[in-house]
């Protein structure tokens, strides 16, 4: 129910949320993405698959 609710207000997943509230929580919100999945328990490819689509919604930004 709560992840249906956060797609249909919000337009996020729950794992969306998850990797928001783990960045906001993180010292100056920023994370290494191996960091960012053990916490969120995805793969590397999971995570960047997320991230990417969190970065074209304009939620968060990669720093190279």
């Amino acid at each position: 129910a709560m992840n249906a609710t956060l797609i249909s207000e919000h337009g996020l997943t729950l794992n969306d949320y998850d990797v928001l509230v783990q960045l906001a929580d993180a010292p100056g919100r920023l994370l290494r993405r191996v960091d960012l999945a053990d916490r969120v328990v995805l793969s590397a490819s999971g995570i960047t698959r997320l991230l990417e689509g969190l970065e074209r919604a304009g939620y968060v930004s990669a720093l190279v």
